[in-house]
């Protein structure tokens, strides 16, 4: 695989977590969140933020528009076998597009078309109804993320919002998409982990 990059994406509670910590145990590869660098410090203060709902959203989104204009200028494709999980970009032009915040989902949309590629970009993508059984798993054992709750508080926001994810990453990355609804049976993981190294050859 040499330096080559898997960049995975797909809103939460469709295994992406998972098999992209798979994919970089099997590989031996670089494991990357949202940010495309190492040590992005604003990236870090916002992720904070929006943990603790310390600012509104439209605020809180030029801040990771800002996390992104850095990832841009600073990123270099990895010496060695890297997973992106998800980016800046898709995540926050879907979330703003599907609130029909026009002005902040343009500015993200404006800068795809420099935004670094991958070898290869799969989005992950699951049934609703199993996305939902998940989400009483991590209840269970403490969820805190606020994302998760989206589909259950608001799925006409997270349907929107996984649409566009997908069209996005389709038009611009060329993504491939796998579903993984059947993940918790024996065996899906492996398998989806081998489908998406099936492609990347």
């Amino acid at each position: 695989m040499q330096n080559q990059t898997i960049h995975l994406e797909g809103l939460d509670l469709a295994g992406k977590s998972t098999i992209a910590s798979l994919l970089a145990s099997n590989l031996g590869a670089v494991h990357r969140r949202n940010s495309l660098i190492e040590g992005n410090l604003l990236h870090q203060r916002a992720e904070v933020m929006r943990k603790n709902k310390i600012i509104d959203d439209e605020a809180l989104s030029w801040v990771y528009y800002a996390c992104m204009l850095i990832d841009i200028e600073r990123y270099r494709p990895p010496i060695m076998p890297c997973i992106q999980d998800s980016t800046i970009i898709l995540r926050s032009l879907a979330y703003n597009k599907a609130k029909g915040n026009h002005e902040l989902a343009d500015v993200f949309e404006e800068k795809l078309s420099i935004h670094p590629r991958f070898s290869l970009t799969v989005v992950l993508s699951s049934s609703n109804e199993v996305r939902l059984k998940r989400l009483e798993g991590r209840i269970s054992r403490g969820n805190d993320n606020p994302e998760d709750y989206i589909i259950r508080n608001n799925p006409k926001l997270f349907n929107a919002m996984n649409d566009c994810l997908s069209e996005y990453a389709m038009r611009y990355f060329n993504a491939v998409i796998i579903n993984t609804s059947k993940l918790e049976q024996e065996g899906e993981k492996e398998k989806c982990v081998s489908e998406i190294l099936r492609i990347l050859k």
